[in-house]
């Protein structure tokens, strides 16, 4: 086989490759490759929420939390699909302080080599095939950073990326817009600590979106007042567990703040302050894998969008939401429960809107009689729509309760 024929058959499967993993018909490798790096959807390749942390990376946490403006790199050197080391690493890094390469043992980093300059604040060198499979860098910069075009491409294959630092208030923070391009999914761990919050929402925001699997917030700051926290910790898909310490009360706009985090399971925000809260769209939609929230201590009396606000949560089965007044709302109708299929208990405060629940055909005698004591008397019939399982629960007294009120239940 000629020089030129074993480059075309190359070339074609490296388009068959970035096709089947995209899921495009690209016919040309730029425009395949494009696909990858820029991101299928609305983050890169297909979603696979089952992603586990390797078990032989180095424990970059056994350092500790790192001092302001250091971030750690875990690289694979690696290339699993053909065996071989897949060549450089490169970064492109504003207000860099110092770049080394080394590894971390029994909680220290040790330095290896101290990488070059290749131009003008471009870094990088060929990943050592003696080191063993990975290697750490420790990066000290007081700007932006990202991935350079020398070794996306060989990125887009595996996840071969963990991302472990402080930033030093703006300094360095990975929450800055274009802090870390380039292809989503080599990223699939950030941990970091004390950054000033901004949020994953924005430009930039979908390079996020596939990576975060945990996030330390206990020093996160917010530095100027926040009004509104929408999307920001949105469509993190590979992110289990979350706590949420830091001031929200002056926070108005809380609408799609944790959607999307399909893997989430525990989700921990007793500290959060809601007193300054009108939306709440979309809140918790779509968290497929959280089975309990506590909400009672949330303050929801000048809330006026409740729409979606737990759309697509398939798993959950406790909701403890006495906090809920509805006072205020704006909507005709309050549907916030689509998709809960599984709902078995549920707490709720102050209804005064026409209220559904349809779908949630699991709810427990209890949970229903809580629903119809929670219900305010009206002067204008109001709706109540529970759907014929739960109805069948009731006795005729029960619904009579409801009634009384100026509610007609269906």
């Amino acid at each position: 086989m000629s020089t030129a024929q074993s480059v075309i058959m190359q070339l074609r499967s490296d388009i068959d490759t970035a096709n089947g993993i995209t899921g495009k018909k690209d016919t040309t490798t730029h425009t395949a490759m494009q696909s990858l790096i820029t991101g299928y959807g609305a983050g890169g390749t297909k979603i696979t929420e089952d992603w586990q942390r390797p078990s032989d990376w180095p424990d970059l946490e056994s350092l500790g939390k790192p001092e302001g403006g250091t971030i750690y790199l875990t690289y694979d050197c690696r290339d699993t699909v053909s065996g071989a080391y897949p060549g450089r690493m490169c970064l492109m890094v504003n207000g860099l302080i110092s770049l080394e390469r080394g590894r971390v043992e029994n909680g220290q980093f040790t330095a290896t080599a101290v990488v070059g300059q290749i131009t003008s604040n471009t870094y990088g060198e060929d990943l050592p095939a003696d080191e063993g499979n990975f290697v750490v860098y420790r990066l000290k910069c007081s700007g932006l950073w990202s991935f350079t075009d020398d070794n996306q491409f060989t990125l887009y294959l595996q996840p071969c990326v963990e991302v472990y630092g402080t930033a030093d208030g703006d300094a360095g923070s990975l929450m800055e817009a274009h802090s870390y391009r380039g292809p989503a999914q080599s990223v699939k761990s950030f941990v970091l600590y004390g950054n000033t919050f901004n949020g994953f929402a924005g430009t930039g925001a979908a390079n996020y979106e596939y990576a975060v699997e945990r996030l330390n917030m206990d020093d996160w700051v917010t530095g100027s007042v926040l009004t509104s926290l929408a999307y920001n910790l949105g469509s993190l898909t590979y992110l289990k567990k979350l706590t949420v310490p830091f001031d929200t009360s002056a926070v108005t706009n809380f609408s799609y703040l944790f959607s999307g985090n399909m893997s989430m399971e525990q989700l921990d925000i007793s500290a959060m302050d809601t007193s300054a809260a009108t939306t709440m769209n979309g809140m918790f939609a779509n968290n497929r894998r959280l089975r309990s929230l506590d909400l009672s201590h949330f303050k929801t009396a000048g809330v006026e969008a409740f729409a979606n606000m737990f759309n697509g949560c398939t798993s959950l089965t406790d909701l403890d939401f006495s906090g809920l007044d509805t006072s205020a709302s704006a909507e005709a109708t309050i549907n916030m429960f689509n998709g809960c299929y599984n709902l078995t208990n549920l707490k709720v405060g102050k209804i005064t809107k026409n209220f559904r629940f349809a779908v949630a055909g699991k709810l427990t005698h209890e949970s229903l009689l809580n629903v119809i004591a929670a219900l305010a008397e009206t002067e204008t019939t109001q709706t109540l729509t529970i759907g014929a399982a739960n109805l069948a629960k009731l006795s005729e007294e029960e619904i009579a309760a409801a009634t009384e009120k100026g509610w007609t239940v269906v």
